[in-house]
């Protein structure tokens, strides 16, 4: 048994759980050993043989504290919260100073989005002595709670002393990144943003928001250089490279882009990322012989891949070879059942083999639904809500700029989450537009067949929102999301859009991103009007009609997503 704990001190959880295997053959129901094979089973990422592991360790031997507190942290991750907290509460009953059970229960709750009880316990723990991680847990959390509640000059000093006390922890360096954002100390976030990649260059989501930090702060001549810094630290791996033509292309630099493609195949020829990138950059250069070829060589290097099959199918739509592309996009959804970009391309073949399943799967006039919402409680009607409403998001939007990654033209975005970090006019439009949500998912036919209708669950959460301001000339290229319900609520709408002839910045759906050569591209046009929500799958293909006004046009969207089952309230 101590061997396999030295191998997982080593870091070698394949050999830690082979001789803990062994030792439990030996000696059956031993709890040390079912803990040890537990933490070997956590560190593969295998959560749920983990979790089977910790509760055998707990019936071993009742109230094995070590073995409670990670089954409680392996709850966590994977998204069973409830259960986590009723484990962490347990723990405390017994023993209500045990800091890491605090510290845990803490940031169970942050994620339950019950920032005020999450402040409250961690507060206490940090009353208490603790080994210097710990606490550096119990700060970060802390200062993550307060975060949510938009307390920014207050959660900083907590990051900062999270930082201090260990400064491999990456998570309150990286919010601590996020408040400097928030208080306009661009040149300090950024350089946060750098001790996290310094430590961790694969980290791609702190890369782009580095280089988005840096694109809104006109620093355009700093931007990507930390793919370059990832691909000397990293210099076997393929993702840096890929990663950085990816960016690339985002600015219109497919020439550039091909060249660190090739980059990463030549490092790992397998990596289907870098094949789909390098055809797409071969097309945006005209090189349409090239593109076929690079799809073609990525599908024997990577035959199973949900991904490459998409992209291949939809360039093939655009080459009028839609037999080949849907018989593609279907071996994508075999493999990838809910891949919203597969199921979006699945429709465009359908629309070109003038197949009838088009309609079954995008029911435009069913799934678009519409909801003009009642005004919050405390206000008479909704303009006296957006009157206070907009007077916030201005406050947000003053200092943004348009996001080099997204579908915006000709406007800004607001980089925060607007329903994840709490505020009380964002709660009251949260609360009417859960109820919205609710009346939509109640009202779907129950066809566990559909990949929209048969995801269908009582219970969902938020997975991202936002607020998007346009200028005159401004609009949403066309584009589809990742999530199961997508959206778009109306804050400001521009009196040009009460025009029904000229339909400008009206929401238009089934046009997709590129011309295919459909002679009826839009399938639904929706005019916007302010208190409008407007529901929908995320998988269609939607856009906005440009619009021309000195007046502003102003939204909030999100997309929802279902609960699993076992991370629903009383599973």
């Amino acid at each position: 048994m101590l061997m396999g704990v030295v191998r997982l001190e080593q870091n070698r959880p394949d050999e830690a759980e082979s001789i803990l295997t062994q030792v439990l053959k030996d000696n059956p129901g031993q709890p040390m050993a079912l803990f040890y094979l537990g933490n070997a089973l956590r560190a593969k990422g295998e959560s749920a043989a983990a979790v089977s592991a910790y509760r055998n360790a707990l019936q071993a031997r009742a109230g094995f504290a070590d073995a409670e507190l990670a089954l409680a942290g392996t709850l966590r991750t994977i998204g069973q919260l409830r259960d986590a907290e009723k484990l962490y509460r347990a723990i405390l009953a017994r023993n209500g100073s045990f800091v890491p059970a605090l510290a845990g229960l803490g940031a169970a709750l942050n994620e339950l989005e019950a920032y005020p009880q999450a402040e409250a316990i961690l507060s206490a723990g940090l009353r208490l002595p603790a080994e210097n991680d710990v606490a550096a847990d119990l700060e970060n959390s802390l200062g993550f709670a307060k975060m949510l509640q938009r307390r920014f000059a207050e959660a900083l000093p907590h990051f900062d002393r999270a930082v201090a006390l260990t400064p491999a922890l990456l998570a309150a360096e990286r919010n601590r990144a996020t408040v400097l954002e928030h208080l306009h100390h661009p040149e300090r976030a950024a350089a946060a943003y750098r001790r996290v990649l310094a430590q961790d260059p694969m980290d791609l989501k702190t890369h782009l928001l580095l280089n988005e930090l840096l694109h809104r702060a006109d620093r355009d001549s700093e931007m990507l250089r930390s793919y370059d810094q990832a691909i000397v630290a990293r210099p076997a791996s393929p993702v840096p490279p890929t990663a950085k033509g990816d960016q690339l292309q985002l600015l219109e630099r497919a020439c550039d882009a091909v060249g660190y493609y090739q980059r990463a195949l030549k490092l790992a020829p397998g990596h289907a990322a870098a094949h789909i990138g390098l055809a797409r950059a071969m097309s945006a250069l005209g090189d349409h012989g090239g593109a076929i070829a690079a799809f073609e060589t990525g599908r024997k290097s990577c035959p199973d891949d949900a991904d490459l099959q998409t992209a291949f199918a939809y360039y093939l739509l655009g080459q009028a070879d839609s037999p080949k592309a849907q018989t593609l996009v279907e071996g994508a959804i075999a493999r990838s059942p809910h891949n919203q970009a597969a199921l979006a391309v699945l429709g465009l073949c359908y629309r070109a083999n003038n197949d009838s399943r088009e309609d079954l799967l995008n029911d435009y006039d069913r799934f678009v639904q519409i909801f003009d919402l009642d005004p919050p409680e405390g206000y008479s009607d909704i303009a006296a809500f957006h009157a206070d409403l907009r007077t916030h998001l201005e406050t947000l939007h003053s200092s943004a700029r348009q996001f080099f990654s997204q579908t915006l033209r000709g406007g800004t975005r607001v980089p925060e989450d607007i329903f994840q970090y709490r505020h009380a006019l964002r709660d009251k439009l949260k609360w009417r537009i859960t109820d919205a949500l609710g009346r939509y998912i109640e009202g779907m036919k129950d066809d566990p067949s559909h990949p929209f209708l048969g995801r269908r669950t009582d219970q969902f959460r938020f997975s991202g929102s936002w607020s998007s301001r346009m200028q005159d000339g401004g609009f949403h290229t066309n584009h589809i999301h990742t999530g199961w319900i997508s959206s778009c609520y109306y804050v400001d709408v521009p009196d040009v859009a009460g025009d029904a002839t000229t339909k400008q910045g009206w929401l238009k759906f089934g046009e997709p991103s590129a011309d295919l050569g459909f002679a009826d591209t839009i399938r639904r046009i929706v005019q916007p009007k302010p208190g409008r929500l407007v529901l929908f799958p995320s998988f269609l293909w939607h856009g906005t009609v440009p619009f021309h006004s000195d007046q502003a046009r102003m939204t909030i969207a999100f997309d929802a997503i279902p609960l699993p089952k076992n991370q629903q309230a009383g599973a």
